[in-house]
């Protein structure tokens, strides 16, 4: 006789073997569900691609976290085990001065970005996520932004504008940040002196940058245009995108516009911009302030109080550079925006 069933006497399965544990469970049937990658960590999204074809999972670090792999997927064909990654490196922070008349502190260099992807396996994957510059006083340049490490792979740190006194008598350059992982080089401080321009040009002391980034802009200073230094404005910080621009010297005395960013649509679906340099100080008189750039870049002053000058956190932008206030009281520059670690794959439509 065969296994009775529950509540029925009269009925019998054709199966007398009893199974228990993970062989009753056997192999998911026909209707089973086909999932991608399942992980935690960090804040997580989830979009369709424009198409609405293809759906997307991602997490997004803002500092010392963790993204933890638990399982692949069922099928890599239909959901692979890649993951796309952007890394963003800590801006630097601004330059500053200590005079009213004047635009002296030169933009903070923008963060590196790096963009890439990668096989993932199950395991916990470290994030490190690099600390924005702090903006620099009178007689310090900006510091350099941090380095964002994930993945086996980093993205370095923005570097500092240059301020009114720094770095005597090398004239105030704007901090470079070279190398493989480099970031954007910081924007000049204003040049009081008569040494050569080390780099030629409208950038001759804006730092340089890495492979992440770009060059700062130079400040005003003696032989530009015949502008009385004085009155001379900061070079703005390189972009992750584009060169900071230098200062304007005619028709106005106006700091040098922030490089641009990047733009990436991996957090939510639709771009958005990471590592805008910032922008150089004005004198109070221009028509305008040196823009930060699209990425989070700081806006050149002079601006009292100088947290008007930050970078916008998470996007790596660099700090804008300041003066002085009315009552002849340095100001300091904009801190750097932090950086940050964005991830994707693809996942199922039933996967949240």
């Amino acid at each position: 006789m065969g296994l009775k069933s529950l509540g029925n006497p009269n009925s019998s399965f054709d199966d007398y073997r009893l199974r228990t544990g993970t062989d009753a469970a056997g192999a998911a049937g026909p209707g089973a569900p086909i999932n991608g990658i399942s992980a935690s960590g960090g804040t997580t999204n989830t979009y369709w691609n424009p198409g609405g074809t293809v759906k997307y999972k991602s997490h997004t670090f803002t500092d010392g976290q963790t993204f933890v792999v638990y399982t692949l997927s069922d099928n890599s064909g239909l959901y692979p085990n890649n993951v796309d990654y952007i890394l963003v490196g800590g801006g630097g922070g601004g330059g500053a001065g200590d005079n009213p008349s004047d635009g002296e502190g030169g933009g903070g260099g923008a963060g590196g970005v790096r963009i890439g992807s990668f096989t993932a396996i199950v395991t916990t994957y470290p994030i490190s996520v690099g600390a924005g510059g702090a903006g620099g006083d009178n007689n310090n340049e900006g510091t350099d932004g941090g380095t964002t490490t994930a993945f086996s792979v980093s993205a370095g740190g923005g570097g500092g504008g240059g301020s009114r006194n720094s770095n005597l008598p090398e004239q105030n350059p704007g901090n470079s940040v070279p190398g493989p992982n480099g970031g954007s080089g910081g924007g000049g401080g204003q040049r009081d002196g008569v040494a050569p321009a080390p780099l030629g040009g409208g950038y001759f002391n804006g730092g340089l940058g890495g492979d992440l980034g770009t060059r700062g802009g130079g400040a005003g200073g003696p032989g530009s245009g015949g502008v009385n230094p004085a009155t001379a404005g900061g070079g703005g910080g390189g972009g992750a995108g584009s060169q900071g621009m230098p200062a304007n010297q005619y028709p106005d005395v106006k700091g040098g516009n922030g490089g641009m960013g990047i733009l990436n649509d991996y957090r939510y679906g639709y771009n958005v911009a990471y590592g805008g340099g910032g922008g150089g100080c004005s004198n109070p008189f221009a028509y305008g302030k040196g823009r930060g750039g699209l990425g989070g870049g700081g806006t050149g002053g002079i601006s009292d109080p100088a947290t008007l000058c930050n970078a916008q956190i998470a996007t790596g932008g660099g700090g804008g550079g300041n003066g002085g206030n009315n009552g002849g009281t340095p100001l300091s520059g904009g801190n750097g925006g932090s950086g940050t670690v964005i991830c994707r794959y693809i996942i199922s439509p039933s996967q949240t």
